[in-house]
């Protein structure tokens, strides 16, 4: 007679125990957000130098008039912009805070 065979038992899904986060301070959170918005500034800014390269060479290597120029203002307004948007905010964050505690103490009195 065949031995029976009995099915083994279903394990239990495990659940993962959640990552334990370390707390970070609000100081060092600011400073890491500040970091990166410098460091996707200065990648804009190489792929910029690097793609308007490549048009001004493709533009002087294929004669006729030269064009290279226009994409180059164009995307350096937005390169710009971007400068502004990196190096601008803090100090428009700075005065808005003075402003807000300004006007809390005018509204106190």
């Amino acid at each position: 007679m065949p031995k029976k065979v009995t099915p083994e038992p279903t394990a239990q899904a495990v659940t993962p125990e959640p990552a334990k986060v370390l707390p970070v301070s609000p100081d060092y959170a600011q400073a890491r957000r500040r970091v990166r918005t410098y460091k996707l500034f200065f990648a804009h800014a190489i792929l910029f130098v690097a793609v308007n390269t490549l048009l001004l060479l493709i533009d002087v290597a294929t004669g006729g008039g030269l064009w290279f120029y226009w994409p180059l203002f164009g995307w350096g307004i937005g390169l710009a912009a971007h400068a502004g948007i990196v190096w601008g905010a803090p100090r428009v964050h700075a005065w808005e805070e003075r402003m807000i505690t300004h006007e809390m103490r005018r509204q106190a009195q």
